[in-house]
């Protein structure tokens, strides 16, 4: 059965892409953390095995003391410091959990966060911002790092032409 679907594949692409638009894009899913877009300072790198050395998140341009806010609804999973670093993580619906540093946070564990509510505020305290302060954001289902920027920006799908 399951051979009779992968022989099929190519034409029920085609009829789905006759249905659908030529691309569809999402709305995003995080508002931003400092209630406004601001610049990325380092994308999302993750490691090709877990243990290894990646970048797990995104770091966005701040200045210290910029008021941070929960980029979703969620309960406060985690708040406290890290090897001297202020750290904040929100488990929001649907299992994924954002992650704030550095963070003086205003916030403590057990607390339920709106979207767009104050959690704290960035502080400087991260070396690997080579200029000034920097918030790094992460995004994490289970044990997966995700991209925080398909969250804040959405994403779009594009449907190809099939070759027949």
């Amino acid at each position: 059965m399951a051979t009779g679907l992968v022989k099929r594949l190519p034409m029920l692409i085609a009829v789905v892409a006759l249905v659908l638009p030529p691309f569809v894009e999402s709305e995003p899913i995080w508002e931003w953390p400092q209630g406004r877009e601001v610049a990325v300072r380092e994308a999302f790198d993750p490691p090709a095995q877990r243990w290894l050395p990646g970048h797990r998140g995104v770091d966005l341009s701040g200045v210290d003391g910029d008021q941070l806010y929960a980029v979703d609804e969620g309960v406060v999973a985690f708040s406290g410091s890290i090897a001297g670093i202020g750290i904040l993580s929100i488990a929001h619906e649907g299992g994924i959990n954002s992650t704030y540093q550095p963070i003086n946070a205003s916030v403590s564990k057990g607390d339920r966060v709106a979207r767009g509510e104050p959690i704290g505020h960035l502080v400087e305290g991260m070396d690997h911002c080579a200029i000034g302060t920097c918030l790094h954001l992460g995004a994490k289902r289970g044990d997966a790092y995700l991209d925080p920027m398909f969250l804040l920006q959405g994403y779009e799908v594009v449907l190809l032409p099939t070759r027949g």
